[in-house]
């Protein structure tokens, strides 16, 4: 935060993750499982 960048910067990454595999991993580094529901009604999204 501390700089001389006045510009947006991207700290993301090129890696495409979906949400489950976001889920996954914080599941593994919290080592909990969590309850998944889904609505097959909602519009399918990317």
């Amino acid at each position: 935060m501390n700089s001389e960048i006045l510009e947006p910067i991207n700290l993301g990454s090129s890696e495409a993750v979906s949400i489950n595999r976001l889920v996954d991993l914080v599941e593994g580094i919290a080592g909990i499982r969590l309850e998944r529901d889904y609505d097959s009604h909602a519009p399918p999204g990317v």
